[in-house]
């Protein structure tokens, strides 16, 4: 079954914490109900961070043999043996200060396609490129269902494990005065975690990273989702 890895990073500010979320995702969204996710590592990252060290960890922690697997390739009556990198995608939280860091991010170009996501109250999905426009409901919907439908499993032993719990359990919804819902914490609570793990499913139930061969006069070339080539051969 295909696998891939999908990175969510919600951003903090002066307040709120930066929170790091790398899921597993197993299965395709052309079989939406082969999709599964596994929560393999979370990260607050300490009050007061600076945006250029979170970079620098975060393309670090990318770069890790983690993020590599071996595929065996039959070539006549031997195998062979090809290690390559495991397509990786990393959505960051491009709403309040997040677009000067995601610029950061693609000059520091780490081993994963880049999505970046401005958190929205209205109701549709929009795009320009590989920026989106998703609203606050949408990822959170879709961390619940697939928490509910036990496709987002949680490691009881994972580090921050207790506290995201204790954030989605805290997480509800307020309806205000134009009856427009609202999410987030209660009072005095964090929803970094949360967020983190929206990001990364909201983009592990829309994108497929595989990728894929076209035909050219120089061989066979690979394109990322973006109609990029990353390899040929």
């Amino acid at each position: 079954m295909n696998t891939e890895y999908f990175v969510g990073l919600d951003l903090g500010e002066k307040r709120d914490p930066t929170a790091l979320a790398l899921l597993e995702r197993r299965g395709t969204t052309a079989e939406p109900q082969t999709l599964s996710f596994q929560v393999k590592h979370l990260q607050r990252f300490r009050l007061g961070t600076s945006y250029p060290e979170i970079v620098r960890t975060v393309t670090a922690m990318l770069m890790r043999s983690e993020f590599m697997r071996d595929e065996e390739i039959q070539r006549g009556a031997h195998i062979e043996v090809r290690r390559s990198w495991v397509q990786t995608t990393l959505v960051i939280d491009n709403t309040g200060l997040g677009q000067p860091v995601t610029e950061l991010f693609r000059q520091a170009e780490p081993r994963a396609e880049i999505v970046s996501v401005t958190i929205t109250g209205g109701d549709k999905v929009t795009n320009d490129a590989d920026s989106y426009r998703v609203p606050k409901r949408t990822l959170v919907a879709g961390a619940q269902v697939a928490l509910q439908t036990r496709r987002l499993q949680i490691g009881a032993a994972l580090p921050f494990a207790d506290t995201l719990v204790r954030e989605l359990e805290n997480f509800k919804v307020k309806i205000n005065d134009n009856a427009n819902d609202i999410y987030g914490a209660r009072s005095g609570e964090h929803d970094d975690l949360v967020l983190a793990v929206c990001l990364a499913v909201w983009a592990g139930n829309t994108f497929d990273n595989s990728p894929y061969e076209l035909d050219s006069p120089l061989g066979r070339v690979m394109l990322d989702p973006l109609g990029r080539a990353v390899m040929d051969w």
